[in-house]
C-alpha cells in the first residue's frame, strides 16, 4: 500500500532542542546543589523521556531514591515549561518539507517522549502545531518509546494502517519503536543518534531537510 501518512519523533528530528533541554537539566543540578553537566553528556541522555533523563542527570552526580527523583522531575519540568524555547528552533528545510507533505496530502503526526504539555506549547510557539493532525507525547496513561503504544496510538488519530504509515526519527529509540510497532522507519541522521542501529536498516536515511526529501523517497 502507498505511504499516505508520515509520523515523526520531536526532538533531534523536527527541532534542534538539546540546548534548552542541557540549561533545564543543569538548573534542576543547581536546585539540587549539585555540579553542572556538560552539554554533550546531557544530550547523550536525551530519548528515553523526561523521567530517564532527570534520572540519568541524577546519577550522574551522585545518584538518587525514587523520592528524590520524582521532586527533580517536576522542578525540571516546570523549569523547561517555562524556557522550553528560548534556543530551540526548528531544523531548516522543515517547514518546506511540512508544507510539500501537505500539498501532497499526506497526513501527519508526532509521537514524542517529550511531556504532553511542552510538547504542545513548544510546537506552538514555534508555529508547527498546524501542520499535524495528531501530537502524541507522554502521559501516565500510555508507556514511553520504544514501547509501541504510543506510536500506535498516533496512527490510530490518523485513521492510517501500520502498512500506509512511515516514522521519521533520529535515535535508537525511534528505530526500536518502529520495530516494535511494525512500521516502517526513516532515520535522520541529524540529530541525536545516542547508539547503534541493529537490523534492519531504516528504508530511508538523510542527514538534511528539504522540500522532497520525503516525497521523492515516497
Amino acid at each position: 500500500m502507498p505511504i499516505n501518512a508520515v509520523i515523526f519523533d520531536l526532538d533531534g528530528t523536527l527541532i534542534d532542542s538539546a540546548a534548552d533541554l542541557h540549561l533545564a537539566a543543569n538548573q534542576m543540578l543547581d536546585w539540587q546543589r549539585r555540579k553542572s553537566l556538560d552539554f554533550e553528556t546531557v544530550k547523550g541522555f536525551v530519548g528515553n523521556g523526561a523521567e530517564a533523563l532527570v534520572s540519568r542527570c541524577l546519577n550522574a552526580t551522585g545518584g538518587h531514591d525514587n523520592a528524590l527523583l520524582q521532586r527533580a522531575l517536576t522542578e525540571f519540568l516546570q523549569i523547561y515549561q517555562a524556557n522550553g524555547i528560548v534556543h530551540t528552533r526548528v531544523f531548516p528545510g522543515v517547514i518546506e518539507m511540512l508544507e510539500a507533505c501537505r500539498t501532497n496530502e499526506l497526513r501527519l503526526g508526532i509521537c514524542t517522549n517529550k511531556p504532553q504539555p511542552p510538547t504542545e506549547l513548544i510546537c506552538s510557539d514555534l508555529g508547527v502545531d498546524g501542520y499535524f493532525d495528531a501530537i502524541i507525547g507522554a502521559t501516565k496513561e500510555i508507556p514511553r518509546k520504544p514501547d509501541p503504544a504510543p506510536l500506535l496510538h498516533c496512527l490510530s488519530k490518523l485513521k492510517a494502517t501500520r502498512d500506509e504509515v512511515l516514522f521519521v526519527g533520529d535515535s535508537v529509540v525511534d528505530h526500536q519503536t518502529a520495530q516494535a510497532a511494525n512500521v516502517p522507519f526513516a532515520l535522520f541522521t541529524g540529530g541525536i543518534l545516542n547508539g547503534v542501529l541493529e537490523p534492519p536498516e531504516p528504508v530511508i536515511q538523510f542527514g538534511e531537510w528539504h522540500a522532497d526529501c520525503l516525497i521523492e523517497a515516497l
